[in-house]
């Protein structure tokens, strides 16, 4: 009996399906997220995004690219279609997944924002993924004063090449 192989879903057609199979009404909520899909071997990705903050790429050098590709929450019965981004990491460049309560913390007078999150992540250029996160919760955390944070902050960085298996 021969087995056939299936490979994974796009980025956009598993949006696409997740978006018909968690309607509003379902849970009452939509939801966020990414998805990205990453061959190991040529460093070519696709991605897209359902209403959570946009995937950023930190290349070796420090240039910071953002990928916007995407469309709405997932439940809100196919408002606007889902895109799909596609690029290349090369060896050494870092890709960053992150929660909206990265960018949207606050401390008394104002809100973290992604040009502060830019400027992290371009001080950190080279360092190894779990440099890159811990050096974002820092200044998280110096940023916020240590008061309670009203949000998640979850944060994945990845570095293409980073490990050879």
């Amino acid at each position: 009996m021969q087995v056939k192989q299936r490979t994974a879903f796009s980025p956009k057609e598993m949006l696409e399906k997740l978006d018909r199979e968690y309607p509003i009404e379902r849970f009452d909520r939509p939801f966020t997220m990414s998805y990205l899909v990453l061959n190991r071997k040529s460093g070519e990705f696709r991605c897209s995004r359902a209403g959570h903050p946009m995937p950023i790429i930190i290349r070796r050098g420090g240039n910071i690219e953002s990928i916007e590709a995407g469309g709405t929450m997932i439940g809100l019965d196919r408002m606007l279609p889902f895109d799909e981004g596609v690029g290349r990491l090369n060896h050494g460049d870092s890709i960053l997944l992150y929660s909206d309560g990265v960018t949207d913390c606050r401390n008394l007078s104002e809100t973290y924002g992604l040009e502060r999150l830019y400027s992290v992540l371009r001080r950190s250029s080279g360092c190894s993924p779990e440099a890159l996160c811990d050096n974002i919760m820092a200044d998280l955390l110096h940023f916020n004063s240590g008061a309670a944070m009203e949000d998640d902050n979850t944060i994945l960085a990845l570095t293409y090449g980073a490990s050879q298996e």
